[in-house]
């Protein structure tokens, strides 16, 4: 199931405070695998490249903290990978279009 690796970026989405927290650049800071206390089958630890604090986050307990922290566990389905290279079809379509302005 993992998708990522220290120092990988990803961004935020599916959040549980989606006005909040999704669509923030973060970078991996740990791949922590099971956390039962936080109620994740398989999570990271991530912080925001931009150095902010998320604006809330869950505590163990299940209650908001507002703000969450600079560092904060994520779901392994609250992130979806940056990547530099698009999939086959889309970089040809991408590629054509291109073409057809210039």
């Amino acid at each position: 199931m993992r998708r990522f690796k220290n120092g990988d970026l990803a961004v935020t989405v599916n959040s549980r405070a989606p006005l909040l927290n999704n669509g923030h650049i973060v970078q991996i800071v740990e791949v922590t695998g099971a956390i039962p206390d936080f109620g994740i089958e398989f999570g990271y630890l991530v912080e925001r490249i931009d150095g902010q604090p998320f604006l809330v986050a869950r505590s163990p307990a299940g209650e908001p903290r507002f703000p969450g922290g600079v560092q904060v566990y994520a779901h392994h389905w609250q992130l979806r990978p940056i990547t530099r290279k698009r999939p086959g079809a889309a970089a040809r379509r991408t590629r054509r279009r291109l073409a057809e302005t210039a």
